[in-house]
């Protein structure tokens, strides 16, 4: 594709970003309380939305960023926020009187997903490796609603119940050499999995950080008390995705040799002989 097209189907999809993100906005407001994560993720699609546009400026105008390589940045923004609003869309589903709001958060939570992915094509960013839903290879009827995290680390796959999902950032924010990861002037520790498992750790800088929240319930003379703890972990890369409001898989043992073989809380079979690991995050944080 030419220059001068690239530079149009930029201009295009940065103008609509800002609609999407100013509609999120509306479907925020609309939400409430509830709604203010989403409104969070909003406000920065917001402003990737000014980025891409007076990027758009420079390389029309300018005659700069010609390998268009900034766009890299760009894409992996918009992915992650696209995935931390599908978090805080589920999150916010049982807190709704009106389904008709998250559902209509989900539409535009998909858009904007579709859109880093569309840029990815155009623009070879690292985000247009498709992620492959794995499929539930002994699943069981659940009549609830819920919704799973599925990601990896060292290679192995991982699920999570986005419930224990807080959020998701770049790995270039976090400070491994003092452990923390800096949050809106908070600092969360971040457990260094891959040295303590021995496992391979992925190459570049762009890899995200995973927010997880655990709570423990404990009893005293009073009664009992749930201690929330929230620390950081590093994953692999953006091959991420959920499994959404579906049937539970049937728990299964980890096979030897697995990298979480004796830190797993559960484990649920693949098809293709593949497994995904709830990690006890306990003893490795």
């Amino acid at each position: 594709m030419k220059k001068e097209k690239k530079i149009w189907t930029l201009e295009q999809y940065a103008n609509r970003v800002w609609m999407i993100a100013h509609t999120m906005m509306q479907e925020a407001a609309r939400a409430g309380n509830y709604g203010r994560g989403y409104a969070i993720v909003a406000h920065e699609a917001t402003a990737i939305a000014g980025k891409l546009n007076e990027y758009v400026g420079r390389v029309k105008f300018d005659d700069v960023g010609n390998d268009f390589t900034e766009m890299n940045d760009y894409l992996m923004q918009l992915r992650l926020l696209s995935l931390n609003a599908h978090l805080e869309t589920i999150n916010g589903v049982e807190a709704s009187m009106d389904f008709n709001i998250p559902k209509c958060m989900m539409v535009f939570t998909y858009q904007l997903g579709l859109v880093a992915n569309s840029l990815a094509e155009t623009f070879g960013g690292k985000t247009e490796k498709p992620f492959v839903m794995p499929e539930l290879a002994s699943p069981v009827e659940f009549a609830g609603r819920d919704a799973f995290f599925i990601f990896s680390m060292g290679g192995h796959t991982l699920i999570e119940n986005v419930r224990s999902i807080k959020e998701i950032f770049y790995r270039n924010r976090a400070d491994f050499a003092k452990g923390s990861l800096s949050v809106r002037g908070e600092n969360l520790p971040v457990a260094d999995i891959y040295g303590k498992l021995n496992l391979t750790q992925p190459a570049g800088d762009f890899c995200p950080v995973v927010a997880l929240e655990l709570k423990k319930v404990s009893s005293n003379a009073r009664g009992y008390t749930e201690v929330q703890t929230i620390f950081a972990v590093p994953i692999d890369d953006l091959d991420v995705g959920f499994i959404e409001f579906t049937r539970i898989g049937r728990s299964a043992e980890v096979k030897a040799g697995h990298g979480f073989h004796g830190y797993a809380r559960e484990c649920w079979d693949l098809l293709g002989g593949e497994q995904a690991v709830f990690v006890d995050w306990e003893p490795l944080k």
